[in-house]
């Protein structure tokens, strides 16, 4: 029936807690690393969606034209419309989250070529020659361009603090875009 001195033997053995005690303190371990390996991802995650937001934005631009009053901030998207809060509701799921906006000091001149693109200091319609620029207002091979930038921004906050590291109301994640307007 019930072997006694089996269950002696099975107590006397020692051959497997070595690997019971790495069991038990890898978890311990290895958990932390896998739920900072998800963060890192996830933030990373919503970055790309930033980005995707900014990127939004400066098409919506480029497609309805240029206002200083595009911002997401106080803005819903009421379904059916085409507006700015809209556009990017529809290119990130982050929703009312992310903050867009057109930069302040938009639009802004700057003369392209091919492969190259000189900032300038005077302002927009930017083929508008002024007392520095009297004859062209780009030198030759240039064409003035007029440009708007979309700053997009959000809040990630991460499933921890990590015992002090990092900001304990989350980490800023922003981007920024560029829209051509002429």
């Amino acid at each position: 029936m019930f072997d006694i001195s089996r269950l002696r033997r099975l107590a006397a053995a020692t051959g497997g807690a070595s690997a019971v005690e790495f069991a038990l303190v890898a978890a311990f371990l290895i958990l932390p690393l896998t739920i900072g390996v998800y963060d890192f991802g996830t933030a990373l995650y919503y970055w790309l969606q930033v980005g995707n937001a900014a990127r939004a934005g400066a098409q919506y631009i480029n497609v309805n034209g240029y206002s200083s009053s595009y911002t997401t901030s106080g803005n819903t998207c009421v379904s059916g419309t085409t507006t700015f809060s809209c556009a990017i509701k529809t290119a990130t799921p982050l929703g009312t989250n992310v903050t867009v906006a057109v930069s302040s000091n938009s639009p802004y001149c700057g003369c392209q070529s091919g492969t190259t693109y000189n900032a300038k200091t005077f302002s927009p319609p930017c083929n508008t020659c002024n007392a520095t620029y009297t004859a062209n207002c780009c030198p030759a091979g240039q064409t003035p361009v007029t440009l708007a930038q979309v700053n997009a921004t959000y809040t990630y906050r991460p499933i921890f603090t990590y015992f002090g590291f990092g900001p304990s109301v989350g980490f800023p994640l922003s981007a920024q875009s560029t829209a051509l307007l002429y």
